[in-house]
């Protein structure tokens, strides 16, 4: 049995790395949220024109009392990302992710995600909203939040109350609530589903011809070097 190349081993784990690292510049997210159909009231979807708008907590309530979708409007500055996300196309729980497992299932596996966001209302009142990751351009100084409604739960969840503890959640929130702006029902459609794949399909390309090559390379350099050597 021959050895174990360290040299090829070392270089399947940078090929896997850089690929990753690329993928951070990389969001089929926000181009397919820019590009599709603004609703009134399609949960995930941009808001149209007609849609209910929220910038405070009691606005926000109201919209929760009638049922209704609304959209968050708030400064950009007041949109924070947390660490807590959804897999639309596996278990959809909300859990704790770090960012390389993130990137690597983007990149890798064709995953796509929600993303659990604290956001600040104009009140001051914090509320954690879950929509589809990266989409906002928070460039501007003002952003509009996919349509969503609030999510009432039937007991308080550990990730609420980590988030309560690190921002201070309203006190409406009572830890039981978030808004859910889900972008499952965006990400069904196929030509999303398309450039997901398209994405991951172009990632394992990438590291099949890059380890290929450098395998070959090597190999001749090696080759080269040792009969040099006998020489």
């Amino acid at each position: 049995m021959g050895k174990t190349r360290l040299d090829i081993v070392a270089a399947t784990f940078l090929v896997l790395v850089l690929i990753i690292l690329g993928n951070v510049f990389v969001n089929i997210n926000k181009d397919f949220y820019r590009d599709v159909e603004k609703r009134k009231s399609s949960k995930g979807y941009p808001a149209n024109a007609e849609a209910i708008f929220v910038t405070n907590i009691q606005e926000l309530l109201s919209a929760s009392e009638e049922r209704a979708t609304f959209a968050i409007v708030t400064d950009s500055d007041n949109v924070k990302k947390t660490n807590y996300y959804s897999q639309l196309n596996g278990s959809e729980k909300i859990g704790k992710w770090s960012a390389v497992s993130v990137l690597f299932n983007r990149s890798l596996n064709g995953a796509y995600f929600d993303r659990m966001y604290i956001v600040e209302l104009e009140d001051g009142h914090k509320v954690p909203i879950l929509m589809m990751d990266g989409i906002l351009d928070l460039s501007e100084d003002t952003v509009t939040l996919p349509l969503g409604e609030v999510k009432f739960l039937s007991k308080k969840p550990d990730y609420l109350i980590e988030l309560n503890k690190k921002y201070e959640l309203s006190e409406y929130v009572d830890e039981q609530w978030y808004v859910d702006a889900s972008g499952k029902n965006v990400t069904i459609f196929q030509d999303f589903m398309v450039k997901a794949e398209t994405l991951e399909n172009t990632n394992w390309t990438i590291f099949g011809v890059g380890f290929v090559l450098y395998t070959i390379v090597s190999t001749i350099i090696i080759v080269k070097r040792r009969k040099k050597n006998k020489i």
